[in-house]
């Protein structure tokens, strides 16, 4: 991520330019001016939301790695499903800070389990086991780990020993839907609206949807 002072810098040249043609400019409504067009703004790029969407095409690559030497050398350092690992730094720091939005735009199809967070990622229908079953997630004892530790260990013992009536509850239901997926040796896949025919992410139709109101 770009740093936050080195935004404000861009920011304020771009708005003296935009509004005055010079090097200073004040009173503008900057957050206004760059909200899109069909909401009353002028389109002008967020940095910020800019900035997240092209680091978001890295973490797709990194579960689309083709022939990028960069992903398939990263893929034998880190845990896909959770991107943890020895790498560190900023770099690394912002990528991981982003998996949460990236997980919001994907769905997996569930191939070996390595590749997918149990929890946060979108892999049964439904949506996130984090919001279908919220109670038993809260007895979790680790709170990432992938599908295929789950399914190797049992769903039962990632969970703290006394569970809550309602947990018992969803912890069955949540049995009877694992009973039925079985691991291959296949990858797992990862699926986005966000994503072209050419396997690449379009982060032009990402950036509309992060800049838009609402959901």
């Amino acid at each position: 991520m770009l740093p936050l002072g080195a935004i404000d810098q861009l920011d304020k040249y771009r708005r003296s330019f935009v509004w005055s043609g010079t090097d200073h400019a004040s009173g503008v409504a900057w957050d206004k001016v760059t909200q899109p067009r069909e909401q009353g703004g002028l389109g002008i790029r967020n940095i910020v939301v800019q900035n997240q969407c092209l680091l978001m095409k890295l973490l797709y690559r990194l579960y689309h790695p083709a022939g990028s030497a960069w992903a398939l050398w990263t893929r034998t350092k880190i845990n896909l499903a959770t991107l943890e690992g020895p790498l560190k730094g900023p770099h690394w720091t912002a990528l991981r800070a982003l998996l949460p939005a990236y997980q919001s735009i994907t769905m997996s199809e569930v191939g070996d389990g390595t590749a997918i967070d149990f929890w946060d990622d979108t892999w049964l229908p439904g949506g996130a086991l984090s919001d279908m079953f919220s109670a038993l997630h809260s007895h979790a004892d680790a709170r990432h780990f992938s599908v295929r530790h789950a399914m190797t260990v049992g769903v039962g013992n990632t969970l703290v020993p006394r569970l809550s009536t309602l947990a018992r509850v969803e912890i069955s239901i949540l049995e009877d839907l694992l009973s039925i997926i079985q691991l291959i040796s296949e990858p797992d896949r990862r699926l986005s609206p966000f994503s072209a025919s050419s396997n690449k992410l379009k982060t032009s139709s990402l950036y509309r949807a992060l800049s838009t109101n609402g959901t």
